[in-house]
């Protein structure tokens, strides 16, 4: 049994991942307070160990606690926690926009090079990074969040290219989901919410278990040639 890292696993995507990689990994569980994980039955899980920080440092101190604890056994990692910054481009206020780069950004950079030491250990080792379908279209009053997303896209392009030339199969892929049902859309003012279902094939939302069950195919053995790939989910976005 393998050990992963989940960030942002106390909801959303973040939980949906923890539920469907659990029957078969070993989970450190993270959010940047334990009372995020209070109401989640986390005994109904085999092996999991709950773990806090604030990503706002930019993920140095959880990078820190995964190389002293965790690097010689990890084998899988999903960075999933992220902040929205919405509004016209001249509003954001200079302390929000780092704070909204060091928790997107910084810290997936830092988690994945972590990881990266870890995986050159390994035969076979895995991450898929969170982006958005709005790092790679775009989209009015998410400059900020487009951007920090379109990094990650770069950042899992270029450690999947570098991961070839170690040992083993070790591989780099990202998800980009179109409009979940998570916290963010719920402050989707309703009729924006029903123009953006309009805009998909299936017209709804996506369940944050169907996210949950594309991370754990990408994780897992049956995509093993499956590496550097921005994978959407959005229910065929126009």
């Amino acid at each position: 049994m393998g050990t992963v890292l989940i960030t942002g696993a106390s909801r959303g995507i973040g939980l949906a991942a923890l539920q469907a990689l659990a029957p078969q990994y070993k989970i450190i569980a993270h959010a940047s307070r334990e009372s995020s994980f209070d109401g989640i039955d986390l005994s109904q899980f085999p092996d999991v160990e709950v773990i806090a920080s604030d990503l706002s440092d930019g993920g140095e101190s959880l990078s820190e606690t995964v190389r002293k604890e965790y690097r010689r056994d990890l084998t899988g990692l999903v960075c999933n926690a992220g902040v929205t910054l919405d509004g016209p481009i001249g509003s954001y206020k200079k302390e929000d926009i780092q704070r909204a780069l060091n928790i997107n950004m910084m810290s997936v950079f830092r988690l994945n090079r972590e990881a990266m030491k870890a995986f050159s250990k390994k035969k076979k080792a895995s991450a898929v990074n969170i982006t958005s379908i709005v790092g790679q279209r775009g989209n009015a009053m998410q400059s900020l969040y487009a951007m920090s997303k379109a990094g990650i896209i770069g950042l899992t392009k270029s450690l999947a290219a570098e991961a070839s030339l170690m040992r083993g199969e070790v591989r780099f892929n990202a998800v980009s989901p179109g409009f979940i049902e998570t916290d963010m859309t719920d402050k989707v003012p309703d009729d924006h919410k029903e123009g953006y279902k309009g805009k998909t094939y299936l017209g709804r939302f996506g369940r944050p278990d169907e996210v949950g069950s594309l991370i754990s195919f990408l994780l897992g053995e049956k995509s093993s040639y499956i590496n550097g790939q921005i994978v959407r989910i959005d229910g065929g976005m126009w």
